[in-house]
């Protein structure tokens, strides 16, 4: 019932991220983002949960550092948002598919 929403773009910024985040927050729930903004090649990701999420135990905190370290990143943060940076643009999708298991 969770419906995850993972997304690349290409400059944008953490603030962006997280514009985009509220905005999804504030019409949705049990929706799960996983973001990443790639600029050059440094690589930011955020995971935001809806309130409702974190009911079930879900952690965005705990979520970022698995899908992080996939792209050969590290990063961590609160229950209902967390952010990461990471090295390799290449390896997006790898990460994507490591928040896809989490679910």
């Amino acid at each position: 019932g969770v419906t995850l929403i993972a997304r690349a773009f290409k400059d944008y910024t953490i603030q962006d991220l997280r514009g985009l985040s509220d905005d999804i927050k504030a019409e949705h729930k049990n929706v799960a983002m996983v973001f990443a903004a790639q600029n050059g090649e440094k690589v930011t990701f955020l995971v935001s949960l809806t309130d409702d999420l974190l009911d079930k135990g879900y952690h965005a905190g705990k979520m970022i550092k698995q899908i992080a370290a996939a792209a050969g990143g590290g990063g961590g943060g609160k229950a209902d948002m967390a952010q990461a940076g990471a090295k390799d643009p290449s390896k997006i999708k790898d990460a994507f598919a490591v928040a896809e298991s989490l679910l």
